[in-house]
């Protein structure tokens, strides 16, 4: 899924078999990123070690072509139930 832009905050992109078939899932993420989750909320739903390896990457290249939701998909990974970041461009 693409964040930033879109209905409800994002656009579906190659959804898996066990995902919802609209962005309601994103919609539910960003909603609650929004509402001042607690540190375990997002232990719970964020891939973390992605997290951080995607964050320094972008940091030690200085990557600023991802600003405004661009760039990246943020990914509902079926497996872990957790949401992961992947780049693009």
């Amino acid at each position: 899924m693409e964040s930033g832009s879109g209905a409800g905050g994002g656009h579906s992109h190659n959804q898996g078999p066990t995902q919802p078939s609209d962005n309601s899932d994103l919609v539910t993420f960003m909603n609650a990123l929004g509402a001042n989750p607690t540190d375990q909320w997002i232990r719970d739903n964020v891939d973390l070690p992605e997290f951080y390896s995607f964050q320094a990457a972008t940091e030690m290249i200085h990557n600023w072509d991802i600003g405004f939701g661009k760039n990246y998909y943020l990914y509902h990974n079926p497996d872990t139930n957790k949401w992961d970041i992947i780049p693009w461009d």
